[in-house]
């Protein structure tokens, strides 16, 4: 029997390539492209790929005389990566300043005002205040930017003021004869 046929090999590469390959615990060179590990003989190797800013990754291989086995390896991130920014800012400013300001219909708060987390598409704004026009507009926003909008509120009437039932004078009346009644009786006692 020749050596070739007595041994087997190992052929590993790593997504990303570039890690640092150990068998049974010793170093046996890198991923830069595919490394062969040649000339072992048969059992099962325990295999160990590090690389800086990924997980260590623990694998087992097995060998057989006149073989090669291939191993690829996906190497997971020590820490996630950044998740893409979905979100952007709007700078809400008015003329005059402390208007209310309504964001889709939701109250954010009184110019002037940076909104933050504000999920990138279009968005309606209006901007209130005692005494004058309500002032509407929209705003685009894009994932991981700043978006300005001012406006000039203009006078106005004053909104409408919230109505009351007005009282009816015979419930006056009878809550009036009520009163006296309680105070005549309390007099008698």
């Amino acid at each position: 029997m020749t050596k070739s046929e007595t041994t087997g090999s190992l052929q590993i590469d790593s997504n990303p390539a570039g890690a640092a390959v150990y068998v049974n615990g010793d170093f046996r060179g890198t991923t830069q492209s595919t490394l062969y590990v040649t000339q072992l003989p048969p059992g099962t190797y325990s295999l160990r790929l590090v690389m800086p800013d990924y997980q260590p990754t623990a694998r087992s291989a097995e060998v057989r005389a006149g073989t090669i086995n291939d191993l690829h390896v996906d190497m997971v991130p020590s820490t996630p990566g950044p998740s893409p920014d979905t979100t952007g800012q709007i700078g809400v400013g008015s003329s005059p300043q402390g208007a209310t300001i309504w964001l889709d219909n939701k109250f954010r708060g009184i110019t002037p005002m940076v909104l933050a987390d504000i999920p990138e598409g279009s968005h309606a704004v209006t901007l209130k205040m005692d005494g004058y026009r309500n002032w509407d507009s929209t705003v685009n926003v894009a994932a991981g930017t700043y978006a300005e909008v001012s406006g000039t509120l203009t006078p106005g009437s004053l909104p409408a003021p919230t109505t009351k039932s007005p009282t009816n004078p015979a419930t006056i009346i009878a809550a009036m004869g009520i009163c006296g009644t309680i105070l005549l009786y309390r007099r008698r006692s």
